[in-house]
Order: structure tokens, then C-alpha cells, then sequence
């Protein structure tokens, strides 16, 4: 990969398997990688020193409320914001026909709401930025 040193990357639930291994790549590529999870604070800046990424926020990608304040602080901490990676996702643990509608209901909050409003927040952020 070219052409990451020094921007700014943002991956939800960044401190999972698959969200760490793509953090740590992309800050061995030079990126500045901020890494947000539901993970206590302590545990996700440890986490996020171990994988090499410049942060940790602790934020539910389903909460908008949430995600609006935790961009902002990250608008306010960093130059701009280059990338964001909407890697957050539950899923069911029941057969399909057995799902309760509670467990429906937090996918479409967390997978399809707040992923929605993840990609939604980032380019409002975006298009304010020099290019």
C-alpha cells in the first residue's frame, strides 16, 4: 500500500480480530489509526498500543449520539479524518426461525443504522475538509 503515512483512519470495533489485523496494517503503512470499540477505556488504549494505532474512543457505532461526540473530539484532535472503516457488525446466535425480534432489532440498530449514520457523519466531516 502507498500513500497512507500520516492519514487518519478511523475503524470501528477496531479492537476485534478483524479490526485489529486491518489497524495494525495500516499503521505499519504510516497511517494514523484511531480504533473505536465498545471495550473500557483502559483496555482499548492497551489494546490500541499493542496494535500500533495513535487512539482509542470507546463509542457504540449504534448510538448516533455517541458517534457524533466521539467525531467531534476526533475533529478537534486531529487534522482531518481520511478514511473511516465501518467494520462494527452482531450477529444472531439462534436459527433463523428462532430469532427473537429483540436481537432483530439490535442488528438493524447496530449493522444497518449505525453504519448508516457512521458513513453519513464521516462524509458531512469530510466535505467540510480541504481537499
Amino acid at each position: 500500500m502507498r500513500g497512507l503515512d500520516e492519514k487518519i483512519i478511523v475503524i470501528t470495533r477496531g479492537c476485534g480480530d478483524i479490526g485489529a489485523a486491518t489497524a495494525r496494517q495500516l499503521a505499519q503503512e504510516g497511517a494514523r489509526v484511531i480504533v473505536l470499540d465498545l471495550v473500557g477505556p483502559e483496555e482499548g488504549a492497551l489494546r490500541a498500543r499493542q496494535m500500533g494505532a495513535a487512539g482509542y474512543r470507546q463509542c457504540d457505532q449504534g448510538d448516533r449520539r455517541a458517534f457524533d461526540a466521539v467525531l467531534g473530539q476526533l475533529a478537534a484532535e486531529f487534522p482531518r479524518l481520511d478514511v473511516v472503516i465501518v467494520n462494527a457488525a452482531v450477529a444472531a446466535r439462534h436459527a433463523f426461525q428462532e430469532i427473537p425480534v429483540e436481537t432483530w432489532n439490535e442488528h438493524i440498530r447496530v449493522n444497518l443504522s449505525g453504519s448508516f449514520h457512521v458513513a453519513q457523519a464521516a462524509a458531512r466531516l469530510m466535505l467540510r475538509q480541504a481537499p
